[in-house]
């Protein structure tokens, strides 16, 4: 019983991390963005190879970690939207509803986008995590083997 409270507590810090990445995301997409009508995602592919980065070193679910950064990531893409409703609010009522239509159905579709694309990044990032964590591991057991050990003040990260 209690390693599912712990179980529990853990998902919640990678939930944590996952949306805070997510939005640390928002402000550089907004600043790369000079024209609402094209959005760039790469600031929420970054932040979604991070989070693969972190999961993947943490033992999180490193596909629901990007799709969570990348969904909170792709939320400007409400501004384009929301731009291409007033550009249309003279024009006839039907005109106008067809304007929202399209533009929820644009959000959704690049929110999903940009969650799936984030995923994908999160997949590197734990790809990237497990191949620099092997290496560290398979240089300090080969070096513990042959009695080779570097002194702690040699040691450079990277």
């Amino acid at each position: 019983m209690g390693s599912n409270s712990n179980d529990h507590s853990l998902e919640k810090t990678y939930m944590g991390v996952d949306v805070l990445l997510g939005v640390i995301s928002i402000p550089f997409t907004v600043i790369l963005t000079s024209d609402p009508s094209m959005i760039y995602l790469t600031p929420v592919l970054v932040a979604g190879f991070l989070s693969g980065l972190y999961s993947g070193t943490h033992s999180g679910s490193v596909k629901r970690a990007g799709l969570r950064t990348g969904a909170i990531g792709g939320l400007p893409v409400v501004w384009s939207s929301a731009d291409l409703v007033v550009a249309e609010l003279s024009a006839p009522l039907d005109i106008l509803a067809l304007a929202n239509v399209v533009g929820v159905l644009w959000s959704l579709f690049v929110i999903t986008f940009s969650a799936l694309l984030s995923a994908l990044c999160a997949i590197a990032g734990c790809w990237v995590s497990h191949t620099q964590s092997q290496a560290l591991c398979s240089e300090g057991t080969e070096a513990l083997r042959t009695g080779d050990l570097v002194p702690i003040h040699r040691i450079t990260l990277l």
